[in-house]
């Protein structure tokens, strides 16, 4: 008996001081939001549970700067750091200087391919992204080279990624460094759960109900 609580109180000790010893010299530390904060190292950010422990270790790909998604008077410009909503946070990868939006789950894990070029948080369950598409125009006999052009559609997307509804388009891309030094704007949000915002092409506002 008297063996097993000297090991007890070993393994103890050692856990506590396992959590004193924290995270040190981090950049920015967030407010927690669906029991994870984001904290940030140089260019790299991570998540923490509330206990302070490391749940999805420091990594390139985690989007912050949220806020341009949003609407001047929506309140959710004021976030300007990754965060979960829904189980989902914003990623990208970048291809050819051209960045391309998905998302991982609390695992770390990407759930929804990085394909898209623009891309929103979560909201009640779906999302506003910008969707490439892809058509072959045919081959350049001359330079024995294939021809394709690009566009995107603004569509809402449910947790799994699957198209519920068509927002805009398509619009005309060039995917190019030089063309596509930004994104490409959102122009959708919500007004309500159930309500959404959309500009059309008369750049006027259509408001769908979902």
């Amino acid at each position: 008996m008297k063996k097993y609580l000297l090991v007890a109180g070993a393994f103890l000790c050692f856990t506590f001081s396992g959590y004193s010893q924290g995270l040190k010299d981090l950049d920015e530390v967030t407010p927690y939001q669906e029991n994870y904060s984001a904290v940030r190292k140089g260019d790299k950010w991570a998540f923490i549970n509330e206990i302070g422990a490391i749940v999805i270790d420091f990594r390139s790909d985690i989007v912050s700067g949220l806020s341009k998604h949003y609407p001047s008077n929506d309140p959710r410009k004021k976030i300007d750091h990754p965060y979960f909503s829904n189980d989902r946070c914003l990623v990208k990868i970048m291809k050819e200087g051209v960045s391309y939006f998905g998302y991982i789950n609390k695992k770390g894990d990407v759930v929804i391919s990085r394909e898209y070029v623009n891309a929103t948080p979560f909201v009640n369950g779906y999302a506003m992204v910008l969707k490439v598409e892809k058509e072959f125009l045919g081959t350049n006999k001359l330079l024995a080279k294939n021809m394709v052009s690009y566009s995107y559609d603004e569509v809402l997307i449910d947790l799994e990624g699957n198209v519920v509804m068509h927002l805009g388009g398509p619009n005309h891309l060039i995917l190019s460094k030089e063309k596509l030094r930004k994104p490409p704007k959102i122009n959708s949000y919500f007004l309500t759960e159930n309500l959404l915002v959309i500009r059309n092409e008369d750049n006027k506002w259509d408001i769908k109900i979902l």
